[in-house]
């Protein structure tokens, strides 16, 4: 199941409560069990969503997983910034 379930794991560097060494550690393990994590790295935010760019990658990705219009896929780091460009990385909607 856990392979063929879509992941996304938004963290933030500067997060006081869950240290980004965690982040990370969580996205190593579910891929090492085969999980298909995407990952997304932004240098603030603290404990809560990166705005907007966070919650952007969460509509591109829910589009993608919900609405099969594709999921950019890959790891970003820094400022919301993405390894690969998202096909719909300035789409709103979700219907």
């Amino acid at each position: 199941v856990l392979r063929r379930t879509p992941v996304l794991l938004e963290h933030n560097v500067d997060d006081p409560l869950v240290l980004i060494e965690r982040g990370r550690g969580l996205r190593d393990t579910l891929r090492g069990f085969g999980a298909q994590v995407e990952w997304r790295e932004y240098t603030t935010g603290g404990h809560w969503l990166h705005q907007p760019e966070g919650v952007d990658d969460v509509v591109r990705f829910l589009n993608g997983v919900v609405l099969g219009k594709g999921v950019g896929g890959g790891e970003g780091q820094g400022g919301g910034e993405q390894s690969q460009p998202a096909a719909d990385a300035g789409a709103m909607e979700l219907s």
